[in-house]
């Protein structure tokens, strides 16, 4: 049986990645955790906060919107805003006659 091994727990097969970075370099598993958790972590941060910016990681690349999504989401929010902004001014009064 080829293949990779599976497992229901995927930190588990991210522990034994860590452990055998541990053994090869020498170094404290608290120490790999945070070198290999953090640029994700930063990652996740800024696009959590909506800034549509490029973040460069190295030797992981680019992540970013491309510049034509962007102005898709920018629009979107800025239709979805005036839309919220219609809704809560108030309706003139109903004179059809009826209480």
């Amino acid at each position: 049986m080829g293949g990779v091994f599976k497992t229901d727990k995927p930190y588990n097969v991210e522990q034994n990645i860590r452990e055998k970075i541990c053994i090869r370099r020498n170094k404290q598993m608290y120490l790999i955790k945070a070198v290999t958790h953090s640029p994700f972590k930063f990652i996740f941060e800024v696009m959590k906060s909506g800034e549509l910016k490029v973040i460069k990681v190295p030797y992981l690349g680019k992540f970013g919107v491309k510049p034509g999504r962007k102005r898709y989401l920018e629009q979107q929010a800025k239709e979805k805003a005036e839309k919220g902004n219609t809704d809560n001014q108030e309706q003139p009064p109903d004179n059809s006659g009826k209480p």
